[in-house]
């Protein structure tokens, strides 16, 4: 149960003034319900363990076994402070991240409860943090975090969060067909110091695409579906923390049959889950990639004969 009196609802904007009324109003007697009944059903199993081996025993007193629930009762009563402390720490930190014109009042009330049950276990500020941005980004956009990845957050440690994030500073925002957000990775197996001197090789590559992050293509010879279409137009745009790319390949290197040629992305991207988590990371731009990046596609594409490149392309 959370008391909203610890909220300064007098601060809040309206839309978090809502979010705290649905966590502390729609879900506070279900909530309170369940957990009176799980303590009851708790302190019942404690009693009739205590009184089931008393009577096997046969030496345990009546003052031990009262010593016996009387620990159990401290016990439960320091976890449960733990856990409030927890979610009340989180919700204030989400707050500050509620928009203006924010939804919380369509957020799903099942969606709800599966957060608050799932932080109140996590204890550490940094991942708090993370555990606040889904809340606020769930308010902020309901649907855009699923439960999937709520529940995925249950079972993540500090160091995972730690390497997705690290992942995540090698993001590009590529305009194609439509804006997605892609992990430049431009190397299947030796990695370049770009990478490895910020905390990415090959089998953290392989470790993230085991904890359902991201999908891999280790091979250079491998069909590469993952390909930016590029039009002699120039229209076409890959940006790095502001700083943008303008691809124009010159129209006699770029004739394939369609018109269009059609440059890689590299060799990972996040999964739909990845791509969730893509949003809650503190993404730092790294030094001197966006340099690693343009020369390895100059170098690359723009500087081969159009036979070169239809070679490279269809490998």
């Amino acid at each position: 149960m959370i008391d909203p009196e610890i909220f300064d609802n007098e601060a809040l904007k309206p839309a978090a003034r809502i979010l705290v009324e649905r966590i502390t109003g729609v879900l506070t007697e279900p909530l309170r319900i369940r957990r009176i009944a799980k303590a009851e059903a708790d302190a019942m199993k404690i009693i009739s363990k205590g009184e089931a081996e008393a009577e096997t025993i046969k030496v345990k007193s009546e003052i031990e076994i009262s010593e016996l629930r009387y620990r159990a009762l401290q016990r439960f009563c320091s976890e449960e402070m733990i856990m409030q402390v927890n979610l009340e720490e989180t919700i204030n930190k989400a707050i500050g991240g509620i928009h203006e014109d924010a939804k919380p009042q369509e957020m799903d009330q099942d969606w709800i409860f599966n957060y608050l049950v799932s932080c109140k276990m996590v204890s550490d500020s940094k991942m708090q943090d993370l555990w606040a941005k889904i809340l606020a980004g769930e308010a902020n956009e309901p649907g855009s975090f699923s439960k999937r990845t709520v529940n995925y957050m249950k079972d993540i440690s500090k160091n995972d969060a730690e390497l997705i994030e690290s992942l995540c500073n090698f993001t590009w925002v590529v305009n194609d067909e439509d804006m997605h957000s892609v992990p430049l990775i431009l190397e299947p197996h030796n990695y370049s110091e770009i990478y490895t001197k910020n905390n990415i090789d090959f089998w953290k590559i392989k470790y993230l695409e085991e904890i359902d992050i991201v999908e891999v293509i280790m091979s250079s010879f491998a069909p590469n579906p993952w390909k930016m279409k590029v039009y002699p137009s120039g229209n076409n745009h890959i940006t790095y923390h502001g700083r943008e790319i303008k691809l124009r390949i010159p129209e006699q290197e770029s004739r394939y049959d369609d018109g269009i040629h059609r440059i890689s992305l590299g060799f990972v991207r996040f999964t739909s889950l990845g791509e969730q988590l893509l949003k809650i990371c503190n993404i730092k731009p790294i030094d001197g990639f966006y340099e690693y990046v343009e020369k390895k596609w100059h170098d690359n594409f723009t500087t081969l004969t159009p036979d070169e490149i239809r070679r490279k392309h269809n490998q």
